[in-house]
C-alpha cells in the first residue's frame, strides 16, 4: 500500500458485542411471496446514540429456509454529520443470523443455535431429523474502537488523515490516503463477513449432511465471531 516509509505507524483494535433479544419482531412472509422471512426492528431506540443517523433505524429480513447452509447478514450504521463524530474512533455494526429453522441431528442451547423439537406437520420440520434451531435468534449489536500510533502520537482514522496541527505527524499521499479510508471506513469484520456471504459462519463449514444439517451442539456465536476476527486480522 505504499506504507513502507511509515514503518512505525500500527493500529489497535478492541470491540464489544451485545445480544438484543428484543430487536426481534416476528416471522412472515414478504407482501404475496409464501417465504417467510424473520423480521428484525434495528436500533429502535436511539437516544443512547445521537451520533448514528436515522436511516440505520430500519427492519431488516432474513430467509426462513431450512435446506441452506447458515449465514448471517452484516449491517454497518450511518452516522450523523457533527462534530461529537469528529474525534470518535469507534465504529457500530450489527450482526443478523439467518440459522433459525435450520435442522440438527442434536440439540443447541447457544444463543444463534438453540433448537427446538421437529415437530411433524409443522412446516419448517423434517421427520428425518429430531431438532431445528428455533426462530427469533437474537442480533448481536457491536462496536469496535480502532486507535492508530505512530511514535508517540496517537489517535484516530479522522485524526490520521487531517492535514492540520490535529492531525497525526503522518504525511500520506492522497492516494494511500485516499486507500485507508476505504479500507478502516467500515470494521474489516463487516467486510470480510459481506466478501464470505455463506461461508462467514463457522458453522457453516460443519454440515452433517447433503441437506445442510448444523451441528448445533457444537455450533456457537463466539466461535463464529473468532473466525471472523481471526480472518480480520
Amino acid at each position: 500500500m505504499g506504507l513502507q516509509h511509515f514503518g512505525n505507524l500500527c493500529v489497535t483494535i478492541d470491540g464489544f458485542c451485545e445480544f438484543e433479544n428484543d430487536w426481534y419482531n416476528n416471522t412472515r412472509p414478504q407482501h404475496n411471496s409464501s417465504q417467510e422471512y424473520e423480521w428484525y426492528n434495528l436500533w429502535p431506540d436511539l437516544q443512547a446514540y445521537p451520533f448514528i443517523d436515522s436511516s440505520s433505524q430500519r427492519p431488516e429480513k432474513v430467509a426462513l429456509l431450512r435446506n441452506t447452509a447458515p449465514y448471517a447478514l452484516f449491517d454497518p450504521v450511518s452516522y450523523r454529520s457533527g462534530p461529537e463524530n469528529e474525534l470518535t474512533g469507534r465504529s457500530y455494526y450489527v450482526i443478523v443470523p439467518a440459522t433459525a429453522g435450520k435442522v440438527t441431528a442434536n440439540e443447541g442451547n447457544d444463543a444463534w443455535y438453540t433448537t427446538e423439537s421437529t415437530a411433524p406437520g409443522r412446516a419448517d420440520g423434517d421427520s428425518s431429523f429430531k431438532f431445528q434451531v428455533k426462530r427469533g435468534r437474537p442480533p448481536l449489536r457491536c462496536w469496535q474502537n480502532d486507535t492508530w500510533f505512530y511514535g508517540s502520537w496517537s489517535g484516530t482514522m479522522k485524526n490520521l488523515l487531517r492535514d492540520d496541527e490535529h492531525g497525526s505527524p503522518v504525511r500520506l499521499s492522497p492516494a494511500i490516503a485516499h486507500i485507508l479510508r476505504e479500507e478502516f471506513l467500515v470494521p474489516m469484520i463487516v467486510n470480510i463477513g459481506q466478501s464470505l456471504n455463506a461461508g462467514a459462519l463457522k458453522s457453516s463449514t460443519r454440515l452433517l449432511h447433503r441437506d445442510n444439517a448444523l451441528d448445533a451442539e457444537a455450533a456457537a456465536a463466539e466461535h463464529d465471531m473468532l473466525r471472523l476476527a481471526l480472518a480480520a486480522g
